[in-house]
């Protein structure tokens, strides 16, 4: 090819890259200049993009560094995991009662079945030597609930209320109006006051202007013996007693008849241990009619912790009671469910529920004066004529000022002594929130005039709302 062509083909070709290059180099403001294979000088190559060797080594080191600290982060994490895990192991271990989760529970209506009598199976006073054993497959005339009225069953004259008294429920308040403003008959732990607990038969004695009964019915113990002497199912026991001592003692020396003396009769039984009270004090032909007074589960911890402090000489922290150390777990389920040991589980608050709904009337500590006017109406009890009423509602009226319990302050929400207090009576505290409606579903048939009015009131405005909605 002639030298004059190739110099035009070389200008040619250098005129049409400088071009490229002028319209595309800037599409990449940091394109590095590159030799060219023919000029010998530096040109920007068809747009490419290089880096030096310095800025490469940089982004790799960067790339390195930053896979280094997401590798940190994850082992960190990974750490704070297995650390929370291992406390909540060891915390779970040092709870005297595992923590159960399950999806069922009682709903109010669920009371219509029969009560599971397995949960009283091993109650035993050692009457006779034996364990008293009462099954799901027992009949209903031999199963110990027949030894409860119904809750809407009508008082029958001479049944005995059965209080079922939960300490620092205010039960104390409920004794004293029952003996000494109403002038019931009680049977407790005072008649067996002054030697009366080695009494060979059952007799009234008074105590500090109230009447009481000569035994004790705050012990297994007692029960026993209370149970020998024929307490408490309306009389039933004294009755037959009663009629063989007059069959042989009929006539006196001078051959005149006698008069047989008055059955011994309890008006109301006090006691916490209710089940043993059920089982061997009454039965079907002479049944108890049972009455519990209801308070926030962890305010009665609180009150139990101060009774013990100030009476009984415990000394460690609130903290430390409510972890275990002196504090009752659960003392209401599992007393009425007879599961004194070992785990509780959402099924025993599922029979705690059925026995409140089925058997108990139920009052509140902090509703008292309404729950006593109920207490009244459920056992048939009035006040008495010829001027007496008077005396005996302001001897209530005094009864409730002077018996006031005293507030506790609860441990602040988020604190580990909230959350020990609560772990302890969390299914005391979920048949709490059930006997508030079953409290308010009595109202119909037990509540004070007053509480019907308001009950009345509360079902127009709810009906109202939902008219409004539903236009």
């Amino acid at each position: 090819m002639p030298s004059g062509s190739s110099s035009k083909q070389r200008n040619k070709h250098s005129s049409t890259h400088h071009a490229y290059t002028n319209s595309k180099v800037h599409t990449s403001r940091h394109a590095i200049p590159i030799y060219s294979s023919e000029s010998g000088v530096k040109s920007r190559g068809m747009g490419m993009s290089l880096r030096d060797a310095d800025s490469s080594t940089r982004a790799l080191l960067q790339l390195k560094r930053k896979a280094q600290e997401l590798s940190e982060r994850k082992r960190a994490s990974g750490l704070v995991l297995l650390l929370v895990f291992v406390a909540f192991c060891v915390h779970m271990e040092s709870r005297p009662v595992p923590l159960l989760h399950s999806k069922t529970d009682a709903k109010l209506g669920d009371s219509d079945g029969e009560l599971d009598d397995s949960a009283v199976a091993n109650i035993s006073l050692g009457i006779g030597g034996t364990n008293a054993t009462a099954t799901m497959e027992d009949t209903r005339d031999s199963s110990i609930w027949s030894h409860l009225m119904d809750s809407l069953d009508r008082p029958i004259p001479n049944a005995t209320s059965l209080f079922f008294h939960v300490p620092r429920n205010g039960g104390q308040t409920i004794k004293d109006i029952v003996g000494q403003c109403l002038s019931k008959v009680q049977a407790s732990d005072v008649g067996v006051r002054n030697g009366h607990d080695h009494d060979p038969t059952l007799m009234v004695v008074e105590v500090d202007n109230s009447k009481y009964l000569n035994i004790n019915v705050n012990s297994k113990p007692g029960i026993e013996r209370a149970a020998t002497l024929g307490c408490c199912d309306g009389g039933k026991h004294n009755n037959n007693n009663n009629n063989n001592n007059n069959n042989n003692n009929a006539t006196t020396s001078d051959g005149n008849s006698t008069t047989p003396p008055p059955p011994v009769h309890a008006d109301m039984v006090s006691t916490p241990y209710f089940l043993n009270a059920v089982k061997h004090l009454f039965s079907k032909e002479g049944p108890a009619r049972a009455f519990v007074l209801m308070r926030n589960p962890m305010e009665r911890a609180m009150s139990m912790y101060e009774y013990q402090r100030e009476t009984m000489g415990l000394n460690v922290s609130l903290e430390d009671y409510a972890h275990g150390d002196g504090i009752e777990n659960n003392w209401m389920v599992r007393f009425l469910t007879n599961a004194m040991e070992g785990e509780l589980k959402l099924d025993h608050v599922t029979q705690a529920k059925k026995i409140l709904s089925k058997k108990f009337l139920v009052g509140f500590l902090d509703d008292i004066e309404e729950s006593i006017v109920r207490l009244m109406k459920y056992n048939g009890w009035e006040f008495e004529v010829g001027g007496k009423e008077e005396y005996q509602q302001e001897c209530i009226a005094e009864k409730l000022r002077s018996h006031v319990g005293r507030e506790h302050d609860l441990p602040k929400k988020g604190t580990q002594t909230h959350a020990y207090l609560s772990w302890q009576t969390q299914y005391d505290f979920k048949l709490y929130e059930f006997a508030k409606q079953l409290f308010e579903i009595q109202t119909k048939q037990y509540g004070s005039k007053e509480r019907k009015k308001e009950m009345k009131r509360k079902k127009k405005e709810m009906e109202k709302e939902k008219e409004k909605k539903s236009s």
